[in-house]
């Protein structure tokens, strides 16, 4: 039979100890790790509920105006107005002024639905 060594109840405590510290650093590292996440969750929620709800709001006078004479100057002359030109001259990109021309022609077509 192995003799069992005699350990002081100072060394078992001091022991005991180190492993509760342990379990309770690692405890809160877990916690720590579902908090974050459940924030990266909740943030993506509330950035596609921002989006929805921009999505779904009215446009304002000076945007539409800026829809339709980003429409009239390419319809006008297409070789002139280039779409990186026509981005150039209203402050976006070329793929910008391509979705305001496209916003514009869409209300256009839902007018002559309409009517």
């Amino acid at each position: 039979m192995a003799r069992l060594k005699s350990i002081s109840v100072d060394t078992i405590v001091k022991r005991l100890r180190r492993q509760i510290v342990q379990v309770t650093q690692e405890r809160d590292e877990a916690k720590e790790k579902w908090q974050q996440e459940l924030f990266e969750k909740m943030l993506i929620l509330c950035r596609s509920a921002v989006a929805r709800h921009k999505r779904n709001r009215p446009r304002d006078l000076e945007t539409i105006e800026k829809d339709q004479k980003i429409y009239e100057r390419r319809n006008s002359d297409p070789r002139k107005w280039s779409w990186k030109k026509l981005g150039a001259d209203f402050g976006m990109t070329e793929s910008g002024a391509r979705a305001a021309y496209r916003r514009h022609k869409n209300e256009l077509d839902k007018k002559k639905r309409t009517d």
